[in-house]
């Protein structure tokens, strides 16, 4: 920036980089407000800084804590393109969740979630310091952090133009279509409450379908071909790879559908904080 600008966004301050949209930035630029950079903002930098810690030295990525699409979004992309030893590095994660981590061969699920489903928005709470159960074990590692990240990180998209090679296992799953479905307590304004109908209007189309989501956030539909929740994690990537439409609100499952590729039509609610379908759109033109 040029000059120091308070705006309803944020407060932009005199000599910093920011990233906004393009409309904005050009408007600035007209106005001799700012200049245009190729120079990163400190967040960006920061969290891309991140990949290098530990770079090519045994690595322990500490587990994720808080919700599955914000570990989607960028939890498993910093696993995914950290500079560590792959041979000898271990990864944190949950039974059934290896396929998110294709590049890793070494896991470790023997440990204890402390955050219940009313404190998971987010995921600004997984410092180093809360694994010393964890960390004990692995002296020799690099402890990397997969959380801990600012709001505004977690809408950063590392290395958006690569996918991650996912490699399910192969149950032979199918579908024509995939519904997300979402049933929580905690922000229920995106339990979208007429899948069923969807449902009905697609089986009388003779259009098959099937359900995705967790055991404990989400239900079966009637005529569903199969639900993830009675499979893993690797079920709802097999279906990603070969659907024709992935369809949900704006959830964990459509970040992961996201970032597999498929075409996808998320519903957004009327409101609700941030919007994280623009992200989805930078990793995923479908």
């Amino acid at each position: 920036m040029i000059q120091t600008l308070s705006t309803a966004m944020s407060a932009f301050r005199t000599g910093e980089s920011y990233e906004v949209v393009d409309a904005t930035g050009a408007a600035w630029i007209k106005a001799g407000l700012a200049v245009e950079t190729d120079l990163p903002p400190e967040w960006i930098s920061d969290l891309y800084a991140r990949l290098d810690v530990g770079a090519g030295k045994p690595c322990l990525l500490l587990p994720h804590l808080g919700e599955f699409g914000h570990r989607i979004c960028t939890g498993i992309r910093i696993c995914h393109w950290h500079k560590c030893d792959r041979t000898t590095s271990v990864v944190a994660i949950r039974e059934g969740e290896q396929v998110l981590y294709p590049s890793y061969r070494h896991f470790i699920t023997n440990w204890t979630d402390p955050t219940d489903d009313s404190r998971r928005a987010g995921t600004m709470r997984s410092p180093a310091s809360m694994w010393p159960d964890i960390t004990s074990r692995f002296p020799d590692h690099v402890a990397i952090e997969q959380g801990g990240l600012t709001p505004t990180q977690e809408l950063i998209a590392i290395c958006p133009d690569q996918r991650i090679p996912f490699r399910p296992k192969r149950r032979g799953l199918t579908a024509e279509v995939l519904i997300g479905v979402r049933r929580r307590q905690f922000h229920d304004t995106k339990n979208f409450p007429h899948w069923q109908r969807i449902a009905d209007a697609l089986r009388a189309e003779g259009i098959t379908f099937a359900t995705i989501g967790d055991r404990s956030s989400s239900f079966d539909l009637d005529g569903q071909e199969w639900h993830s929740r009675d499979f893993d994690t690797d079920a709802a990537i097999e279906g990603m790879q070969s659907c024709r439409l992935f369809l949900s609100t704006d959830t964990g499952s459509a970040h992961l559908a996201a970032t597999v590729g498929c075409r996808q039509l998320v519903i957004r609610e009327e409101f609700f904080g941030r919007n994280f379908v623009p992200r989805m759109k930078q990793v995923n033109p479908n």
